[in-house]
């Protein structure tokens, strides 16, 4: 398994983007994580996670953006976040690598990626467990690994995210790779 992470903090969405529009064969989904910058889950509405049962995952959120439902400010809870775009090798799909983008939700980043992925039906799963939920099923509370972490996404390491990007699958992303494995049989 590889991760493959940009400069936390700057928004980039050039790899993902190409990625997304070059080699779609090769995107079993994403998963959509809004926490601000860093752990600011709080007022995360409701249908936010309700999009999870969506069709078209991506189509849903696009939508919701264009009817002004997500507002291009810091102070909505869904502006900035990040976007885990899960990959694999088609020829061997349990070899899973994960592509994380921390993005905005604007024309030119998130929502530039969402409508890419709702052309091609990618899944962007909303409902997701959150870096503050995660530290707390995988590090005693009292370490010293897990009073750092909590401080911030800023002292993530290559191998927390590793292990945050496979718990993102095991916890919601079985159902996206099954789907993914059975279109690759079916192809």
């Amino acid at each position: 398994m590889s991760v493959l992470l940009p400069w936390i903090g700057v928004t980039d969405c050039t790899r993902a983007k190409y990625l997304l529009n070059n080699c779609t064969q090769n995107i079993v989904g994403s998963f959509w994580l809004m926490c601000g910058y860093g752990f600011k889950t709080e007022n995360i509405p409701s249908w936010w996670i309700d999009l999870v049962s969506e069709e078209n995952q991506a189509q849903a959120i696009v939508e919701k953006f264009d009817e002004g439902w997500i507002v291009t400010e810091h102070e909505d809870p869904l502006y900035l976040g990040f976007c885990i775009i899960v990959v694999t090798d088609r020829s061997n799909p349990a070899s899973l690598s994960y592509v994380i983008q921390h993005t905005r939700m604007e024309n030119f980043e998130g929502i530039g990626l969402l409508r890419i992925m709702a052309k091609h039906n990618i899944p962007a799963l909303t409902k997701v467990a959150y870096p503050k939920d995660f530290l707390h099923s995988r590090y005693p509370e009292k370490s010293e690994a897990y009073k750092l972490l909590k401080g911030g996404i800023k002292y993530w390491n290559v191998e927390v995210w590793e292990d945050y990007c496979s718990y993102q699958m095991a916890e919601h992303g079985q159902i996206m790779l099954a789907k993914y494995w059975e279109k690759m049989n079916i192809n």
